[in-house]
């Protein structure tokens, strides 16, 4: 009967997400298996986010992509912060508490205050892990597919990563991420560009892994 209704709260939940679409906007939860522990993050274009936790709505709350300051370490994403009244966070010496999205090996995670236990995994099935071969030095792409709605990807390069979501396209698959990477896929050829102002041509090669 838990697990019935955990399901059926990652499904609503899944549902209110649907309109979301910048890169980090998903369900976090220790155990994917009990979403209702968690946090449903909706970040919206403008900067600012909408949190789901133990039932309530926080909405319109203010986000910082730049929270370290000029010590921002690569892989963080976004901090979505509280104010003091109304958190579903405590307090943390005495302010008020935040969430911290961060860029994972396979897809996003989060923190509650910075603290790194427990860390809150980005619940999502992946749909298809992929290869593909990009004109630049003939480097490998490697593109992992997440069932949200809209679709988000994670694209890794080397020892870079990033991460886009699908938008609206005339024709083929388009994905767009921050800092204006772009990933648009036509059949089994697709134009990449990473950083923004490149523009590279790239061939599907295959399953990742085969």
């Amino acid at each position: 009967m838990v697990l019935r209704a955990s399901i059926v709260v990652l499904v609503l939940l899944a549902m209110r997400l649907a309109a979301a679409g910048e890169p980090g906007s998903g369900l976090y939860a220790e155990d994917c298996r009990t979403p209702d522990t968690g946090f449903a993050v909706e970040i919206a274009a403008d900067g600012t986010a909408e949190v789901t936790a133990g039932g309530e709505v926080y909405a319109d709350l203010l986000t910082s992509y730049s929270f370290f300051g000029v010590r921002t370490p690569a892989d963080f994403h976004i901090a979505v912060l509280f104010g003091r009244e109304r958190s579903p966070v405590p307090m943390k010496d005495g302010a008020p508490g935040w969430l911290e999205i961060w860029k994972g090996e396979a897809a996003y995670y989060l923190l509650v205050n910075g603290e790194t236990a427990p860390q809150y995994s980005f619940c999502a099935e992946v749909a298809r892990r992929e290869v593909w071969s990009c004109s630049e030095k003939n480097t490998k792409l490697q593109v992992t597919a997440f069932k949200t709605e809209p679709e988000t990807i994670k694209l890794v390069r080397g020892n870079e990563s990033t991460t886009a979501i699908q938008r609206r396209s005339g024709s083929g698959v388009r994905y767009l991420g921050s800092s204006g990477v772009v990933f648009w896929m036509k059949g089994r050829e697709a134009t990449l560009e990473w950083p923004q102002g490149t523009d590279e041509q790239c061939r599907y090669q295959g399953p990742l892994g085969e």
